[in-house]
């Protein structure tokens, strides 16, 4: 008893901090509409396990098992609070943060209502905020720190809804939320998955080379001049993308592009009068042309159609208005901050782009997308601009584990490793297909 008390003491403070991909993300878990429901062990046990108060004075946990299968109850105080968690069995574990939990919070010395967090999926960074409004009670849903709702408002008090299926919760607020991101259908993500797996089965054969890329007849050359690249030749980050799309394309056409149409400056589509003195000299939007011209000629040939505007597959909707701050929670409320909307030419946030990569994943279902990592130079120039490029393949696994294939400069990273790196500031992304014949040319 004491190891499963320790144990959930140990989570719930993890649970406090800022999101991070360390803590294990579980899988396997049902559609919001099977989510295991605790309502009717929350009635039986209401009065002592929610209705404690000030009264809860020792730590308890007891199990008991309902139509949903077998759940732990515990209560912790911890800080000044009271903590009640209902957790569904996983397996013969019953985590924190299992799909269908809950975590209720009192103060501890008056007994008062602060909040309760409902776990979506077994991932303790999808999961949903309620806390007391006066008769009434608000909600939040949050994904990887970024909250995609606020302040929905639920017409019952704290105390009915904390007795209340989910399913309530969710039929209550289904003409606000987009309840449907929590339930992927993973069968739609295959394609990408196994796109994935072409490209991971043709690194070996690469490697990395400053300014490298494979011209129209497949020969190494340098990007900036032309000439060809001595012996052990590669690619960079550019023309690792141009061997993706050639990839996909060569098939179709029986061609690979040319680097000199892929250079081409899109003036009037990006900058200003500021920055045109500086293309020639700093070539500061090169990554956002190249991948825009990449995307103009993979969505043409593959549609067989005259190329769109070089914006047309630019990805440019709202996300979220407000992020989860790193100070995490404070008494009786939540940190959040204000997140900047996406902008023209220059994309999301950072610190916004796993949970924007979560939304689209869910809406978009088989979608790569083409990345241009952009900062200012606040050094010598005010002046923005996109000194790296890569592919993002963002997907639900197997078991429904949000996951994100990232392959740059001839190899696959991480996720973390992009977020990690203090370079960047935005990311700007393209929309890209994907195809099931995949031929890339190979490296001399």
């Amino acid at each position: 008893m004491r190891h499963y008390t320790l144990l959930l003491l140990g989570m719930l403070l993890v649970l406090s901090a800022w999101p991070n991909e360390n803590r294990q993300t579980l899988g396997g878990d049902a559609s919001l509409s099977q989510i295991p429901d605790s309502a009717d062990l929350r009635t039986k046990h209401w009065d002592t396990f929610l209705e404690t108060g000030s009264r809860a004075a020792t730590d308890q946990t007891i199990y008991d098992s309902n139509a949903w299968g077998h759940w732990q109850i515990s209560r912790l105080n911890q800080a000044g609070s009271v903590y009640t968690i209902i957790s569904p069995a996983k397996g013969d574990q019953w985590p924190v943060h299992a799909q269908g939990s809950w975590i209720i919070k009192r103060a501890g010395n008056t007994g008062s209502w602060e909040q309760a967090k409902i776990f979506l999926r077994s991932d303790p960074e999808l999961y949903i905020r309620l806390y007391p409004h006066g008769n009434r009670t608000h909600l939040d849903v949050l994904a990887y720190g970024a909250v995609l709702y606020h302040q929905v408002i639920i017409p019952l008090s704290f105390r009915q809804v904390l007795t209340r299926p989910l399913a309530d919760i969710i039929k209550m607020t289904a003409d606000i939320v987009d309840w449907s991101v929590f339930s992927p259908n993973i069968t739609l993500y295959r394609d990408l998955r196994d796109f994935a797996d072409k490209i991971r089965q043709e690194l070996p054969g690469l490697r990395y080379a400053e300014d490298g890329a494979l011209d129209e007849d497949g020969k190494a050359v340098f990007i900036d001049s032309l000439l060809e690249q001595p012996a052990a030749a590669g690619l960079n980050c550019s023309g690792f993308l141009k061997w993706i799309v050639d990839g996909m394309l060569y098939p179709i056409n029986g061609s690979y592009l040319s680097i000199e149409t892929l250079k081409t400056r899109m003036i009037t589509y990006r900058g200003s009068s500021f920055t045109e003195s500086w293309e020639e000299l700093f070539d500061p939007f090169f990554g956002l042309d190249w991948c825009r011209a990449l995307a103009s000629a993979a969505w043409s040939t593959v549609y067989n159609r005259q190329p769109a505007a070089p914006t047309a597959h630019d990805v440019a909707e709202p996300g979220f208005a407000l992020m989860l701050t790193a100070n995490g929670a404070l008494p009786g409320k939540v940190n959040y901050s204000n997140f900047p909307a996406p902008q023209d030419n220059t994309g999301v946030h950072l610190s916004g782009l796993k949970a924007y990569l979560f939304l689209l994943a869910s809406r978009e279902p088989g979608t790569m997308y083409f990345a241009q990592f952009n900062a200012r130079d606040t050094k010598d120039l005010v002046l923005r601009r996109y000194f790296h490029v890569a592919a993002f393949l963002p997907y639900f696994d197997d078991q429904g584990i949000f996951r994100v294939a990232v392959f740059e400069s001839a190899a696959e990273t991480s996720l973390a490793a992009v977020l990690g790196n203090p370079r960047y500031e935005f990311v700007n992304l393209i929309r890209m297909p994907i195809l099931h014949r995949f031929q890339p040319p190979r490296l001399p």
